[in-house]
């Protein structure tokens, strides 16, 4: 699964001006970041690429946006918006999918809109589905009752 995080814009100007990175997690140990970029006034240009090996039955992933800490140490970052993201057909279906995503405020912050987050999700190697006849019940031969 190709993943590309593609920008982010927000709700409100608690991320403003920070450096910013996004931290996408699929699978239960899976989990990778974008590189840090310099936020804006309202948009941030979040631009990451990143790869996945897709798990068959796993359909959804989680995305967190941090703001960096100006002390330099990763254990300080604070998290200013996530969400869970379900792959839709299109992109099970072995096409692009390119779509706007809201995420949430941390619940300590309350439960609204932090922002929303553009996302390019492709799964190149997912054949695109086409018309097959069903299958017969039995096997060839083998009486129906």
């Amino acid at each position: 699964m190709n993943l590309s995080v593609t920008g982010w814009r927000y709700a409100s100007p608690i991320a403003q001006h920070f450096r910013l990175y996004a931290q996408v997690r699929y699978g239960h140990n899976n989990q990778k970041r974008t590189r840090t970029c310099q936020g804006g006034t309202r948009d941030a240009p979040i631009n990451g690429d990143l790869i996945f090996q897709m798990i068959e039955d796993l359909h959804e992933f989680d995305i967190n946006i941090w703001r960096k800490s100006r002390l330099g140490s990763v254990r300080k970052d604070k998290l200013i918006a996530f969400g869970r993201i379900r792959l839709d057909d299109q992109v099970l279906g072995g096409r692009q999918s390119i779509k706007t995503w809201q995420l949430q405020r941390p619940p300590h912050k309350g439960a609204d809109i932090a922002g929303e987050v553009n996302l390019v999700i492709s799964c190149p190697l997912v054949q695109p589905v086409q018309n097959v006849p069903p299958s017969p019940s039995a096997p060839y031969g083998y009486p129906h009752r």
